[in-house]
């Protein structure tokens, strides 16, 4: 079955909401490096999470469903309401935002490691556990590494606590039947 031809149940409106990956509002630097760790697919990257996201899957959400679409014969009123994160901090993106989270860093490494990326980057590498569970450290504790060697406000005890704001990118895709 085509993307175009995806089974939609007999109902009068129709919606699909995409988020993208979390984006940190602040600090720059870090963000990059959570970019590089959560898009990457490039062969030199297999250790980083980009490599193991579900394509295409991953991709037409990323690209905020404008791979679909909705034939006109069929639906109208058809709308895309979309946000971009922006890099100046938080509220900076453009367009309407669904979703954003002020988040300690522990807890940004924990919601990490409930992506699909991750239980498919675990299921390669079945050794590897994280530093909080005793382990000698996974993906995340490396990429998180590498943000706080970049960053000085993350430097020293208690850094984990440390609070920053994340926006996700979205795309919403609206339409009603004919």
């Amino acid at each position: 079955m085509a993307r175009d031809e995806a089974y939609i149940p007999q109902r009068r409106h129709a919606g699909l909401l995409g988020l993208q990956r979390p984006r940190l509002c602040r600090p720059l630097r870090a963000t990059k490096i959570l970019d590089d760790y959560s898009n990457s697919r490039k062969p030199d990257k297999l250790e980083k999470l980009g490599h193991y996201w579900s394509i295409p899957g991953r991709t037409i959400v990323e690209d905020k469903y404008h791979d679909i679409h909705p034939p006109l014969s069929e639906w109208e009123d058809i709308q895309r309401i979309e946000y971009e994160p922006g890099t100046n901090g938080p509220k900076t993106g453009e367009g309407t935002m669904f979703m954003s989270r002020k988040i300690r860093l522990d807890e940004c490494k924990k919601y990490i490691r409930t992506w699909s990326a991750y239980s498919s980057w675990l299921e390669k590498h079945p050794g590897s556990r994280e530093r909080e569970s005793g382990g000698k450290g996974d993906v995340v504790d490396v990429m998180f590494e590498e943000m706080r060697e970049v960053e000085p406000e993350w430097q020293g005890e208690g850094w984990e606590e440390k609070e920053v704001e994340i926006e996700w990118g979205s795309g919403l895709l609206l339409a009603r039947r004919r």
